[in-house]
């Protein structure tokens, strides 16, 4: 009996002891974490304006600026997704006019981590389904999520006499390529493909990029598994994530010398005809492509990807560029303009772009809104 006792005692405390060391580490490092000033550093971030000049340029943020990326964790399979089920607040700091009072947008999200509207007010019962893959012009980056084109076009096709009802499934992400956006696609297009398949890509295609993205890409999946447990493994304990920032490498600067294209056109193309392609295969009766702040090689590929595969087409950044001169003088969306031209005092005459976008690529309120009208339109036609 002291044997057993003795053994069971031995066990007890070697289970228990290293035990209450660990707890002891975890809530150290939570009182730490807590009480630690966040550091302040700077990411330089290529901005793509493409609808206002040749080129992209590379800006600076500080920390503070980016800490909107928070809201986003590594994705099951793809780059990123947002945390699932939150409603938050997005500072818009891209915005030309982010020292306007207001410069920011609502964003709320699915369980599976995607943008969604925060309720689902329906005038007709959905019959039909919209699946959207894309960047930030397709989640609707500056914009609530009803003012975005996305969840606008059930109301425009309505309004063309269309009597279904659409669900809308929009899986963008901001900040993917083509190549980032084909996982996702990979990811989720099999068993949540709808009867019209949107896909817009292209801007961050054409960024210069160090690495890139189908590299970056295949890297990710050799090391899927193990980035999985280190995003569970980060998401519940401090501990890891104060070992985690210790020994994270020291920022790279990028050789300007050595970038090039982060998807290169011919990759760009197959990336969107794969896409295509496995959207009719996964049950999509209509499939558009869409261009909204694209390089104009990029635009041009993407508009005869489109002819090839028997896809509709629409280029949306030149329908918005030609736009500028009706609202300028209050032709269309009058009151909106009014508005606009209060906010924005002498900056609209500097900046025409800001009639239709809020950064020389993101849509704004009107350049979704036209959009929508548009998609519906061609939609409608079939």
């Amino acid at each position: 009996m002291t044997n057993s006792s003795s053994l069971r005692t031995n066990l007890l405390l070697a289970t228990c002891v290293p035990l209450f060391f660990l707890l002891l580490i975890e809530g150290a490092s939570r009182l730490i974490e807590t009480f630690s000033p966040e550091k302040e550093g700077s990411m330089t971030l290529d901005m793509p304006s493409w609808m206002v000049e040749a080129q992209n340029h590379q800006k600076t943020f500080s920390t503070k600026e980016l800490q909107w990326m928070d809201l986003f964790q590594s994705g099951d399979g793809y780059r990123v997704h947002l945390e699932p089920n939150i409603s938050d607040w997005i500072p818009d700091t891209f915005s030309w006019t982010k020292h306007l009072p207001g410069a920011g947008f609502e964003v709320h999200s699915t369980e599976k981590g995607f943008r969604t509207l925060p309720e689902k007010p329906q005038s007709i019962d959905p019959t039909k389904r919209i699946t959207l893959f894309g960047d930030s012009s397709t989640f609707g980056w500056g914009v609530d999520a009803h003012e975005s084109y996305p969840f606008l076009l059930p109301e425009e096709l309505h309004k063309k006499n269309v009597e279904q009802g659409y669900e809308i499934a929009n899986f963008a992400m901001p900040g993917d390529s083509s190549e980032f956006g084909r996982l996702v696609f990979d990811r989720y297009a099999p068993s949540e493909m709808g009867d019209i398949a949107i896909l817009s890509f292209g801007a961050n295609d054409a960024r210069l990029s160090s690495v890139p993205h189908r590299s970056q890409v295949a890297r990710f999946k050799e090391q899927a598994g193990l980035q999985r447990l280190r995003t569970s493994l980060t998401a519940h304990s401090a501990f890891v994530r104060l070992i985690d920032k210790a020994l994270a490498p020291a920022p790279q600067q990028s050789d300007p010398t050595h970038r090039t294209f982060a998807v290169p056109l011919k990759r760009y193309k197959a990336n969107m005809r794969y896409m295509i392609r496995k959207s009719f295969e996964y049950g999509a009766n209509e499939v558009m492509l869409v261009a909204v702040c694209s390089p104009a090689p990029y635009a041009r590929a993407l508009k005869r990807v489109a002819q090839k595969e028997e896809a509709l087409f629409y280029n949306a950044q030149v329908n918005l560029r030609h736009l500028i001169p009706s609202l300028q003088k209050e032709k269309k969306y009058s009151s909106m303009v009014k508005e606009m031209k209060d906010s924005y005092g002498g900056l609209l005459k500097k900046q025409p772009i800001l009639y239709v976008t809020s950064d020389g690529c993101h849509p704004n309120k009107i350049g979704n809104r036209v959009i929508a009208k548009r998609l519906a339109k061609m939609l409608a036609q079939g």
